[in-house]
This record gives structure tokens, sequence and C-alpha cells, in this order.
């Protein structure tokens, strides 16, 4: 056995070491628990291939009757070390595998060594998929340097179980208290490139109401709410930190980007409008301003079209959106082909005497002065009142504007001057 092991372990001889180990196991019941261990304690060799090799041979064992078993239990005894606060204090004095050392009295986890209890685990997981409730249980009480690294890990293992799986929706369902963290990654992780089921999205949508209050959870299910949750939810979105309210509006926009669907619970005109409401509750400006920002960054999808749908809808509103011209002057930044369209706006806003609304109205001025040589016959149509206004809050208006009348024909100044 030690001679079948140091060839396992050398590096000229480990890949004709490990498959005669295989096949000394499958073919000597006799020497099979002996052969097993060896092979156990290869799993943990801090040679990445050697161990690769040997974990990729308990794949193979994994479906053969008698083997499964014992498999299973070296995989979990293995992942319940990390509940240790070190891994000295994680192995007994039978242990005859330690993860990867040396260790003294003073030795403390790393990366390394909490890796070394994981990785069977993990390939053996796809396998046999209700392990997922013993690694919950191992998460919730384990460090947080542990938590991250198990995080990290859980990625593949999770995407090959899918989110069909029962046992994947019964932890989402009823993971035990503390392993919230861990089931929001198998969320995000279950719904990266895959739209969410209807009991996915219903069976999370239950546990935001009535166990996690976190708006985070819902942000992998985004995709399969409908057009009123989603509105219902923007505001708690916006109070996220900015990587989350990211995240969130990715996922809200994924259907509309190349290859996507082109369908989803709400189209990008819907969710530009419905920002553009969320002031009138009360909600932080800046979280507002921010989320108009990542849709004007998705060029692809706010598309001139796009946008013209948003400002004639939302200039029908009363009153006109605190953000409104903010938004006509990004659109018209983003797309300069715009420039009519602003323009009749700008002519409707007059009518709709927008003066009236201070912080609207310092947006239409300033999107004048943007607008140059181009709002000139614009500007000369408002009273003469609001045209003093508008030379006070931007007086650089005042000189090109009176050079343009200046070069009006005579019977045009004319009309100017006695107005």
């Amino acid at each position: 056995m030690t001679m079948i092991k140091s060839f396992c372990e050398n590096a000229d001889w480990q890949d004709v070491g490990i498959s005669t180990l295989y096949e000394l196991l499958l073919r000597r019941s006799n020497l099979r628990t002996q052969m097993l261990d060896v092979l156990l304690g290869l799993t943990m060799n801090t040679n990445e291939k050697i161990r690769d090799l040997a974990i990729a041979r308990c794949k193979d064992l994994f479906g053969i009757s008698g083997l499964a078993m014992p498999l299973e239990d070296f995989a979990t005894t293995i992942l319940t070390r990390l509940i240790a606060e070190n891994p000295t204090h994680a192995c007994s004095a039978e242990d005859t595998e330690l993860p990867p050392g040396p260790y003294d009295k003073d030795s403390q986890w790393t990366e390394e060594s909490i890796r070394s209890c994981l990785h069977l685990f993990l390939a053996l997981l796809p396998l046999k998929p209700r392990m997922i409730h013993g690694l919950a249980e191992v998460y919730r009480e384990s460090s947080s340097m542990i938590k991250r690294i198990i995080l990290r890990m859980v990625e593949t293992p999770v995407s090959m179980i899918g989110m069909k799986s029962k046992e994947i929706l019964q932890l989402i369902e009823s993971g035990p208290k503390g392993s919230e963290t861990l089931v929001t990654r198998v969320l995000h992780i279950l719904t990266e490139n895959e739209t969410p089921s209807k009991e996915l999205v219903t069976m999370v949508r239950g546990l935001y109401a009535k166990r996690v209050t976190d708006v985070r959870m819902l942000i992998p299910v985004l995709p399969g709410l409908d057009q009123k949750q989603l509105e219902d939810l923007l505001p708690k979105i916006l109070k996220q930190t900015p990587n989350v309210v990211k995240e969130a509006f990715k996922r809200i926009l994924s259907p509309y980007r190349a290859g996507g669907s082109g369908t989803g619970p709400i189209t990008p005109a819907q969710l530009l409008i419905a920002l553009h409401h969320i002031e009138g509750k009360g909600e932080d400006m800046k979280g507002v301003i921010a989320a108009t920002n990542l849709c004007f960054a998705e060029k692809g999808i706010y598309t001139s079209e796009v946008l013209a749908i948003v400002l004639t809808q939302l200039l029908e509103v009363t009153p006109i959106p605190l953000l409104y011209m903010r938004s006509v002057i990004q659109a018209i930044s983003m797309w300069p082909r715009m420039m009519s369209f602003v323009l009749n706006i700008l002519g409707k806003l007059i009518s709709k005497q927008i003066w009236k609304q201070a912080q609207v109205w310092r947006g239409f001025v300033k999107c004048c002065a943007m607008l140059g040589s181009q709002a000139h016959s614009l500007l000369l149509t408002l009273p003469s009142s609001r045209l003093k206004e508008a030379f006070q809050l931007h007086p650089a208006l005042h000189n090109p504007l009176l050079q343009y009348v200046q070069n009006l024909p005579a019977p045009q100044k004319a009309l100017i001057d006695k107005e």
C-alpha cells in the first residue's frame, strides 16, 4: 500500500499510480477499504494535479453501490472541520490527513487549508444535491473568511445542479438561519444566465415576505416579477449600495441587451418613466439621479426612439417631473439627432408655462443655453418678463440672442421690437 501511495505522489508516475489504485480498488474487494483510504487522502494533497486526479476518480466511484456513502462521509467529515477555530483543533488525534500544513498550536486557517476541506465535497455536490444542506449548516457556523471562500467556490457545483433541483428549492425556502448570504449567492448563480422559473420566483417572494426582508434577496428574480411589482420595489432598491443598484438594473434590462429575448416584465421606457415618478414620493433624489444615469449609460438600449417615448409621455404629467429637463439634456447630449424633437418639446413646455415650476424652469433655460443658436427663435416666443428672467439665470444668452435679432430681416425685427 505504501508503494502504491508513493507512486501516486510521484510527479513522474502520478497518472499511472492513481489509475492503478483505482483499478485495484474496483477489483480487490478485500483491499477496498485500505485502497479507498489512500485515494481519499490524495484528495487533500497539496499538489493540484494529484488532488484533481484523485477527486476525478472519487466522482467515478460515487455511482458504485457501497462506495457512495463512505465517499460522502469522508467529504462531509473534512467539510465540518471548517467549523473549528483553526486547522489543528479541527483534527482529532486519530486523523491521518491534516489540511495542508505545516501546523503548530498557533496555526490559523489559510485560503489553501480552507479550500482543501472543500474540494472533494463540492466535486460530489452535483452528484448528490442533497448534500447542499450540510454545506449550509457548516456555512452558518463558519468564520467570515471561510464564508467568503465558500461563496466563491460554490459557483460551479450550483450551476451544474440548476434551479429545477428540489434540494436547491428546499434550501431557498427553508435554509438554516445564518445561511441567508449563501442562499442569495445560490440565487445569483442560478439566474446569472437564465430567466428564473415561476416556481423559483414564487418561492423567493414568499421568503422575502415571511423571513428575509432584505430587498437584495429579490434581485436575482427581478426579471421574473411583473411591472407593478418591479415599480413598487424600485424605491427600496435605490436605497441600496451603488453596486447592488447596478446589479439590479443589469438584471432588469438584461432581456433588452444584444442577444436578449427583447421582452421583459418592464420595458426600458417604462423603467425610466417610473424613475421620474419616484421623486414625488419623497425618495432621495441622489439615488434617483444615479439610477437614471445607469439607464442613460445603456446607449444600446436607450436609443433616440426609446427616449422620445419617455420624454413624450412625461410631458403629459402634471406637474412636470423635477428631473424632466435633466433627462432632456442627457438625451440631446447622447443623441444630437434629437435636436428637432427637443425643440418641439421646449415649445410645448412654454405653452405649459413651465416657469411656474422653478426647478424645471432653470433646467429649461440651461437647455436653451446648451442648444445655442438653435434655440434663439424659441426664446423669442417667451413673454418678455420671462425672457429677462432667462437672461438673469444665464447671462450668456443675452448677447448672442441680441445679435440674432439684429440680423433678422427688417419686418421681423420690427415685429419683435414692437412686442
